[in-house]
C-alpha cells in the first residue's frame, strides 16, 4: 500500500529529506502503524471477508466509506437480491442464520488520506529523521532536563518512549474511534 504521506509532506515541516531511501522507510513504517491503530487501511482498498450470517436483514461491513460491493456469496452460492444501505448489506430474506457464511468482496476507503493524517505521519517521520541525526536512543525516554544543579528525568515502564515514531496510546485510541467499523447499528428499520 502507498504511504499515508510523502516526501513533500515531510519536507514541508523543514526536515532534510535528502536521504530519500531512509525517509521512505520511515513513511512506510509509520503508515503501517497508523493503519494498524486505525484498524483500517484508510485509503481505497478491495477486500474479501467472511462474516457469520444472521436472521436479521442486515450484515454490517467493516470499513468506510463503502464504495462498491463486487460479489456476495451465501454459503458459496452467489446472491444478487441485496442492496448496500449505510455500509450494511440488506437482504429481504435475511442471511439465513449464524450457521451460514456470508463472503463479500467489496471496495472501501478514502481516495486520499485526510490532511491531518498526512501531517500526523509526516510529523512522526520527522521525529524519526531527527532521532537518527541525534543518535538513535541518545535521549530515549527523556522527560525533563533542569539546568541549575543539573538533572535529567526519564520516563519508565509503560510511559517510556522507545522509538520517537511510536504512536502514543491516546492517538491510537483516536484513530481506532475515527476509522474502525465498530459501533452499534439499527436493524430492520427499512
Amino acid at each position: 500500500m502507498l504511504s499515508l504521506a510523502d516526501l513533500r509532506d515531510v519536507a514541508a515541516l523543514g526536515v532534510d529529506v535528502s536521504d530519500a531511501r531512509f525517509v521512505h522507510f520511515l513513511l512506510s513504517s509509520v503508515s503501517d502503524a497508523v493503519r494498524d491503530a486505525a484498524e483500517s487501511p484508510i485509503t481505497v482498498t478491495t477486500v474479501t471477508i467472511t462474516v457469520p450470517g444472521t436472521r436479521e436483514q442486515f450484515v454490517a461491513l467493516p470499513g468506510s466509506p463503502i464504495r462498491s460491493v463486487d460479489t456476495v456469496l451465501l454459503d458459496g452460492v452467489s446472491v444478487g437480491d441485496y442492496k448496500l444501505r449505510d455500509g450494511k448489506l440488506w437482504r429481504p430474506a435475511g442471511w439465513v442464520g449464524q450457521h451460514a457464511d456470508v463472503e463479500v468482496t467489496y471496495t472501501f476507503g478514502l481516495d486520499e488520506p485526510p490532511a491531518d493524517i498526512r501531517k500526523l505521519v509526516a510529523t512522526l517521520v520527522a521525529a524519526g529523521v531527527n532521532e537518527r541525526a541525534d543518535g538513535v536512543a541518545s535521549k530515549r525516554g527523556l522527560a525533563y532536563t533542569r539546568i541549575d544543579d543539573y538533572q535529567e528525568g526519564y520516563r519508565q515502564g509503560s510511559d517510556e518512549v522507545v522509538d520517537l515514531t511510536e504512536l502514543p496510546e491516546r492517538t491510537r485510541k483516536a484513530l481506532r474511534t475515527r476509522f474502525s467499523a465498530g459501533g452499534a447499528y439499527v436493524t430492520g428499520s427499512y
